[in-house]
């Protein structure tokens, strides 16, 4: 079976979102997987499988075989764990902060093990072995880094790509990704469009912002808020300033790892490490900042969102839901206090004009209890606030359905 699959893909240095638009619906679906990776096997310990038995999603438990040009020479058929399934694998490999994009073999089989595991979420019924997906690749990168490279890096992953499933509900199943074009974007420069846009029922349907940021006359600045950057772009009469873009190394990794190093610290854990350390054995409450994120940072944040206090627990072993939410606030408030920094000095040195400015992606969650009480700061609406890690996905995604649209390549 082949068809098209519209996508936006932003490969995260926490995790890889993917948004794409459900053949069914026709609305925008999107899922994350944690950027991580490790070396497996071509065999499948039977009892995870049999364990499984469907009852998670194809993207917690990723053992897939990759054939594909774009890796180089040694890895273009290998045997990989994918994201979750990764944590804890011999030669696990998570991204570093200061590793470029665009040339990372990571992010490239997280982001085509990505778009694979999308084609079997919007085929979840068939019962094709083998499916043969078209690509209009549409992903990003950030700004200093596009402004070296360009588009050059899309020309590594036209062709076909062949991910097969060896392990948990998705076993069995190939996914073909026949990449035919495409484009990559600028992170944060492109975040701003799905402020402006949504698409419900494969219609392209204007926000409440859509006249204030798509006016000639419009003056604002987008500031994307990602793991490992914060990239700011700044649009003058509803035109990119290309040189006035730029990206600054202040990302929420940083504060998560800070987070991170204070959970070692809490009292109740001291026996804990006490006893590893006794028996020669290292170990943590959370594996990975993706991990931590999901198991402790959503949950209280979700609370805020919904008006309510937040409160955020912390568990190893025995040691249930110890309370940890001073330290996560104070943590949270430095985030906020230095994006507010960088915002007023970008704001009053390179958009002196700018009537608005706009925080977008997955850090505006992480600092929302502090970020809620700024007047002079516009974020995502309350409707998709949730949404917020997926903005720039999202973003890419409609951007890319927009041009196949008026390239005729929809109906």
């Amino acid at each position: 079976m082949t068809y098209s699959l519209i996508t936006g893909l932003d490969t995260g240095n926490t995790s890889t979102k993917t948004s794409y638009i459900d053949s069914k619906s026709g609305n925008i679906v999107s899922f994350p997987i944690p950027s991580v990776i490790a070396p497996a096997p071509p065999s499948v310990i039977e009892l995870h499988t049999e364990a499984s038995n469907h009852k998670i999603n194809p993207e917690e438990m990723l053992h897939v075989y990759i054939e594909t040009d774009s890796l180089e020479q040694h890895q273009r058929k290998s045997y990989f764990y994918v994201g979750q399934y990764a944590i804890d694998k011999a030669d696990m490999q998570q991204p570093q902060i200061d590793t470029d994009k665009h040339n990372s073999s990571l992010h490239k089989i997280v982001s085509l093990t990505s778009l694979a595991v999308a084609a079997l979420k919007d085929n979840i019924a068939s019962t094709e072995d083998e499916i043969v997906v078209e690509i209009n690749y549409s992903g990003g990168l950030p700004i200093e880094e596009h402004k070296k490279v360009g588009q050059k890096p899309l020309e590594d992953l036209k062709g076909k790509h062949k991910i097969q499933f060896l392990d948990g509900p998705a076993k069995g199943k190939t996914v073909v990704l026949n990449i035919t074009g495409g484009k990559l974007r600028v992170e944060g420069a492109t975040s701003g469009v799905s402020l402006s846009f949504d698409i419900q029922s494969n219609e392209l349907v204007a926000t409440k912002d859509q006249n204030l940021l798509t006016s000639p006359e419009a003056n604002y600045i987008v500031a994307d808020l990602g793991a490992g950057t914060l990239d700011e772009a700044l649009y003058e009469n509803s035109q990119l300033n290309k040189v006035a873009s730029r990206n600054v190394n202040l990302g929420t990794n940083t504060y998560v790892d800070q987070l991170l190093d204070k959970v070692l610290e809490i009292p109740e854990f001291q026996p804990i490490i006490e006893a590893l350390k006794v028996n020669n054995q290292d170990g943590k409450p959370y594996r990975t900042r993706e991990e931590f994120m999901k198991q402790v940072i959503y949950p209280g944040v979700k609370l805020a969102v919904e008006g309510k206090t937040p409160k955020f627990t912390v568990s190893w072993g025995r040691k249930r839901n110890i309370d940890f939410t001073q330290q996560t606030l104070e943590v949270m408030e430095a985030y906020a206090s230095d994006v507010m920094k960088e915002v007023d000095s970008y704001w009053s040195v390179k958009g002196v004009n700018a009537e608005h400015f706009y925080l977008v992606g997955g850090g505006v969650l992480f600092g929302y209890e502090f970020f809620k009480n700024e007047e002079d700061i516009k974020l995502p609406d309350a409707s998709i606030i949730s949404e917020s890690p997926f903005i720039t996905s999202r973003a890419y995604l409609i951007a890319n359905y927009f041009e196949q649209k008026l390239a005729g390549a929809l109906n």
